[in-house]
């Protein structure tokens, strides 16, 4: 039994989360955001997602004949049997075909989508619940592919490893919303008993974190924007699309799917990935609570870590990464350090400084949005850093199969990793701190809520983690040596935020932080400040 000095301090913690017990300072400091926020999240998404639940066949069938629709109007319009077939959808269907071309089914990349079906089915813990995720992920492609082909104006082959980039990123983003879904049922459903309680309670943790992750998605892509060139614009305007898409699917079509199939779900399990064991009583829930309690030992050595994989960047030649052709043909008008540099500052200060506030909003808390986001800063920097050792110092190049390739680091890299790795980053992240929440809430101290918190959510964010690597290492058996880096670098940095900062780093700072966690200026006594 806790004292009464811990349930006080508990108390304190889950009063800091309620919005009714704010002050007006911190209210009107925070603004319309926070408001517009808790709005879209409490009326909205839990809104659409109850009519869902309450008419799922009419969201599952509409959903399909959406689908199926747009497909049919794409096939037609490339064939050019459809009345309004036009030259531009014409040359967008060559552009599939560029698209399919350069990820023909080599032994590599089969290996590769056989991966990616052996980690699905172990993330999902059973067949029927793998099938929907993979079910999501499909009928996204297929919307925004056929929205591509015709509505777009022509597309020509330089823009390939643009749509590469989009469907990959678009794919990984689409397992991981209904991952977040489905394994929040499966386990209220274990532990509850009732599906419509189980559904209740995973919309209400599941999409709103899909809710939140989609704005944080939005901010980093239109950091891409900022710097006016048409094939970042068209890789930002294209992944959120798919990531939009792929957010009304988790709050509609999944729900729907869930509603109809209850405890069907638990259909055909994997031995062992099927079970029954309790959230975070799986390794990596242990990894994460001895990290906790060992923190200041973890967190020196996560951040060594981190450091070393950062050296190579002191390395980078920008003159030659300035000089070069670029296949992702972006930013062909900067021919100086120093333009490059401010464009590359403009993406990088845009990103993290919306997205502190973003985190600050959700949170409430101004140190957990600062070590957010440098801890998502020094997660790139590595991933840049093992790209630089690889293709620009040539360390295990032949051995990773990049031989022959330009040994020049493609100098749209650092603009787009920053941005992508950070959606994916964030979504991890926001899982986390919805789940401490969660725990506060229910009366915990900082102290356990901080070690539960990330130890409950570890197995799902490893997992999410490794299906998202998989998808991705796709690009890895590309024909592009620019499409190969940014491959290598996502793929680096989301496995080092999935293991080595969710289970040993965050734990450990927020274990070392304790109740810092949630200071926030505003909200503190005038003699505290």
């Amino acid at each position: 039994m806790r004292t009464g000095k811990s349930q006080t301090s508990g108390q304190n913690l889950k009063d800091s989360f309620r919005p009714d017990q704010e002050s007006k300072t911190a209210a009107n400091t925070r603004g319309y955001l926070k408001y517009l926020l808790e709005w879209s999240q409490a009326k909205l998404t839990l809104r659409v997602q109850k009519w869902s639940r309450e008419h799922p066949w009419i969201v599952v069938i509409s959903w399909v004949a959406v689908t199926l629709g747009l497909l049919f109007g794409a096939l037609l319009a490339r064939e050019n049997s459809f009345m309004f077939q036009s030259e531009n959808q014409a040359a967008n269907g060559e552009l599939l075909e560029g698209v399919v071309a350069h990820l023909s089914p080599t032994a590599n990349s089969l290996i590769i989508l056989a991966m990616l079906v052996i980690f699905m089915l172990t993330s999902f813990g059973t067949v029927a619940a793998a099938l929907i995720g993979l079910g999501l992920a499909v009928t996204n492609l297929i919307i925004i592919t056929s929205l591509l082909v015709l509505t777009r104006p022509p597309l020509s082959s330089e823009d390939i490893p643009a749509a590469i980039i989009i469907g990959l990123v678009g794919l990984g983003t689409s397992i991981d919303y209904s991952l977040f879904i489905v394994s929040r049922f499966r386990f209220k459903l274990r532990t509850s008993g009732n599906s419509h309680e189980a559904l209740e309670l995973a919309g209400a943790s599941g999409g709103n974190a899909n809710f939140a992750s989609t704005i944080v998605w939005t901010i980093a892509l239109s950091g891409l924007i900022l710097v006016r060139d048409q094939t970042l614009t068209t890789i930002a305007i294209g992944t959120l699309g798919l990531i939009i898409i792929a957010l009304l699917g988790s709050l509609t079509f999944i729900q729907a799917l869930l509603a109809l199939l209850e405890t069907r779900i638990n259909f055909a399990p994997l031995p062992y990935f099927g079970n029954d064991e309790k959230e975070g009583t799986g390794i990596w829930g242990r990894v994460v609570v001895f990290a906790a309690r060992h923190h200041h030992g973890s967190a020196i050595a996560a951040i060594i870590f981190l450091g070393v994989l950062c050296l190579p960047l002191f390395q980078l030649r920008l003159a030659p990464l300035l000089s070069q052709s670029t296949l992702l043909n972006i930013t062909g008008n900067i021919t100086t350090e120093a333009e490059y540099l401010f464009n590359l500052v403009i993406i990088w200060a845009f990103v993290a400084g919306l997205t502190f506030v973003v985190v600050a909003l959700m949170s409430r808390s101004f140190l957990l949005a600062v070590v957010t986001v440098l801890i998502s800063l020094l997660s790139t920097g590595a991933a840049l850093g093992v790209v630089v050792q690889v293709f620009d110092i040539g360390w295990f190049k032949e051995l990773l199969g990049f031989k022959g390739q330009s040994s020049t680091i493609d100098r749209g890299l650092p603009l787009l990793l920053f941005p992508l790795f950070f959606g994916f980053s964030m979504s991890y992240q926001i899982l986390t701190i919805n789940r401490i929440s969660e725990k506060l809430e229910k009366g915990s101290s900082t102290r356990v809520a901080v070690i539960n918190g990330p130890r409950v959510v570890s197995g799902v964010v490893v997992s999410a983690g490794a299906i998202t690597r998989t998808a991705i290492t796709l690009m890895l058996v590309a024909q592009f040596a620019a499409i190969q880096q940014l491959g290598l670098g996502l793929v680096v940095s989301i496995y080092l935020d999935a293991v080595v900062v969710r289970c040993i780093l965050v734990p450990a700072v927020l274990q070392l932080l304790s109740r810092k966690n949630w200071y926030l200026p505003v909200n503190q006594p005038a003699e505290n400040r």
